[in-house]
């Protein structure tokens, strides 16, 4: 990835932070448009084409980017299997909402979340919290000044709504 990826990052939800891989501490940034976003049923590892373009960056590589003046993601918690893709599809159609369904980050995040407090956990309380509040920024990105992100939690991820909100 060039140099001016920072900027592009800063600039609008063109740059998804889609994966992360634990081990060493990256997240795979994609480059998606907005009609990648609004025809994508479910943004994991299923919308990566053969053609996919995007990088693998360091963590801190994006702690630069503490934007604030995005407003704060609008959620759908459920359960799983209860029409939640359907209802974040026509949602996705209002032009000041941009549609995020299931991003795969998040579920990397409840798999953490989900042993932050123990022995065995991969990060300390306080880095999982700093990071989710890090990921909710991402997240927060959008293409125009009048969207407001909707992120269509997976069920799996719903274990940790209390984290996100």
């Amino acid at each position: 990835m060039d140099e001016q990826w920072q900027q592009r990052f800063s600039r609008d939800a063109s740059l998804f932070p889609h994966l992360f891989d634990v081990y060493t501490d990256r997240i795979m940034l994609s480059s998606l448009t907005e009609q990648d976003y609004k025809a994508s049923s479910f943004l994991d590892q299923r919308i990566l084409p053969k053609n996919a373009r995007g990088s693998w960056v360091q963590w801190e590589d994006l702690a630069f980017y503490t934007e604030t003046s995005n407003p704060t993601p609008q959620f759908i918690f459920h359960l799983g299997h209860v029409g939640s893709t359907l209802l974040s599809r026509l949602l996705g159609e209002i032009p000041s909402v941009l549609a995020l369904r299931e991003p795969q980050l998040l579920r990397h995040l409840a798999e953490i979340g989900s042993t932050k407090n123990r022995l065995d956990s991969q990060w300390s309380a306080e880095r999982y919290s700093k990071r989710v509040q890090q990921v909710l920024g991402w997240l927060s990105r959008r293409y125009r000044n009048n969207q407001t992100a909707m992120i269509k939690a997976s069920s799996f991820v719903s274990e940790i709504a209390s984290d996100l909100m």
